[in-house]
């Protein structure tokens, strides 16, 4: 035999204690690998958990804006609503105290000067919201 050869036997034996350390290792990377996908999933469900709750979150928050604006709309409505009320009052006034006025008697010129007075404030009302 050569000197660098080895027998049949320690080459049989050094074989084996490769395959055993190749096992080894196989089991050792397997058990990492299921340990790193079971660390994945359970921070899968904890990021889907997290997920669902800002999406509550969100839908409340969206709601409540929502609410918000239908009340604004509803409260600029009754708003807009009472400014034309108050308009045509106005505008009725002015109309019905005019006639009124114009045909009155100069004997009442302090009637005449409060209802003059009202009805040119009205006036410059409806013309500074047109």
């Amino acid at each position: 035999m050569k000197e660098n050869s080895i027998s049949y036997k320690t080459a049989k034996q050094e074989t084996e204690r490769l395959i055993c350390e190749i096992e080894e290792a196989t089991i050792t990377h397997r058990a990492y690998t299921a340990e790193c996908l079971r660390r994945v999933l359970k921070e899968n469900e904890q990021l889907s958990t997290e997920v669902n709750s800002l999406k509550e979150e969100n839908n409340v928050v969206n709601k409540e804006k929502a609410d918000w604006i239908k009340a604004y709309r509803e409260e600029k409505d009754l708003k807009e609503n009472y400014i034309q009320k108050v308009k045509n009052k106005m505008e009725k006034d002015i109309k019905t105290n005019e006639h009124t006025i114009l045909g009155r008697r100069n004997g009442k010129t302090l009637e005449y000067g409060r209802r003059l007075g009202r009805i040119e404030m009205c006036k410059e009302l409806l013309e500074s919201e047109e």
